[in-house]
C-alpha cells in the first residue's frame, strides 16, 4: 500500500507527464524557478515549435535560441511533419522573430527589449520553456 506521500509524488509525475523528469518534490514553482534547471533536455521545446507553427500562419519562420541549447531547436524539429518542419529556419538569436528559452542558464525573466512573451510551458507550478516574440 502506498503512503499519502508516495501516492502524492507517483500522481504528480503521472500529472507532468511528459516532463516527470523535471520531477522537484513539492517545492512551490517559483522556488524551482529561482534555484534549479528546469527542463535539462528541452523537451518542452517541441510544444513550443508547435505553438509557434498553429499560431503564425507565415510560410517561414525564424527560430533562436542560447547557442548552448540551440542543438535543442534542431532534434525538436525533426520530430515534426515535413512540411511543418520545412516553414522553420534555425538562426541565430538575434536573428529570430521567436526566441525559446529552456531557462538553463537563465533563471529569471527576460527583459522587455527581447521580445513579449507568447507562450509558456509549464509543470509542477514551474515554466520550463518561454517562447518571446521578438519586436
Amino acid at each position: 500500500m502506498l503512503s499519502l506521500g508516495t501516492a502524492q509524488v507517483a500522481w504528480r509525475m503521472v500529472a507532468e507527464h511528459p516532463f516527470q523528469y523535471a520531477y522537484f518534490s513539492l517545492l512551490p514553482g517559483r522556488v524551482v524557478e529561482q534555484h534549479f534547471e528546469r527542463d535539462y533536455w528541452g523537451l518542452a521545446t517541441r510544444q513550443g515549435l508547435e505553438w509557434v507553427l498553429a499560431h503564425d500562419p507565415r510560410p517561414v519562420l525564424t527560430v533562436g535560441m542560447d547557442e548552448r541549447t540551440a542543438l535543442t531547436l534542431l532534434i525538436n524539429s525533426k520530430m515534426l511533419a515535413p512540411a511543418a518542419r520545412a516553414r522553420l529556419r534555425i538562426v541565430a538569436p538575434a536573428e529570430a522573430e521567436y526566441y525559446f528559452s529552456i531557462h538553463r542558464w537563465h533563471p529569471g525573466p527576460y527583459p522587455a527589449a527581447m521580445g513579449r512573451r507568447v507562450h509558456t510551458v509549464e509543470a509542477g507550478g514551474a515554466t520550463l520553456l518561454t517562447v518571446l516574440r521578438r519586436p
